[in-house]
């Protein structure tokens, strides 16, 4: 922060890294696919071309730690371009940094947008979804998704600023045959908040 202090991301705080049971190359292998796959997707919501990850520079070591992996990670094995056309938003923001001084912590979100109800999509089919309010969405490319740990991180990113209404989970998973699940919402950032705090709390013991 602006007066020298260090504060813990968000994720370090739900512990988002807490895989220690997996080898530091697996994790290694894990953590740039999932590096590639953003800077795709937050490229292609830019300008609308998606790219290969060969045509971007800057995750050429990335790409190089899947590609000789022990894994076998694929990095076409889900389909973001697909999602986005039944599931459109008007992107705001992309890999914004946040900081909330209060209870001292900050991190990056993926995006914020608006779902606008000129422009449904499928999105009416999700539950409890709001049309035309500022909303969190973060993707996820994890083999399973943890939907509790995924919501908290958002709320704990929906507490920096007082406008978003909602927050979301985009999954992108090879184990649907189209590349990606439904998406998952909710206006219930207080909830997951709490339990944001009582982890921030944990952690300011620990630490």
């Amino acid at each position: 922060n602006g007066n020298g202090q260090k504060y813990p991301s968000v994720t370090s705080v739900i512990g988002m890294d807490d895989n220690f049971f997996m080898p530091a190359d697996e994790l290694a292998q894990y953590g740039a696919r999932g590096t590639v796959i953003h800077k795709q997707i937050e490229l292609f919501l830019k300008d609308g071309k998606w790219r290969e990850p060969k045509e971007i520079p800057e995750v050429a070591f990335h790409v190089m730690t899947v590609m000789k992996g022990t894994l076998n990670l694929s990095l076409d094995d889900v389909n973001f371009v697909n999602f986005y056309k039944d599931y459109p938003f008007m992107v705001v923001w992309q890999e914004k940094e946040v900081v909330n001084h209060e209870f001292k912590y900050g991190g990056r979100f993926d995006i914020l947008c608006v779902i606008q109800s000129e422009n449904k999509g499928k999105w009416d089919k999700i539950e409890g979804v709001q049309f035309d309010v500022p909303t969190i969405l973060d993707i996820k490319t994890s083999a399973q998704l943890d939907k509790v740990k995924g919501f908290t991180q958002q709320a704990a990113y929906a507490k920096t600023d007082e406008g978003i209404k909602q927050i979301g989970l985009i999954h992108l998973t090879k184990e649907n045959v189209c590349g990606y699940a439904k998406p998952q919402l909710t206006p219930k950032i207080d909830h997951y908040w709490t339990i944001f705090i009582n982890q921030r709390n944990k952690f300011k013991e620990r630490y």
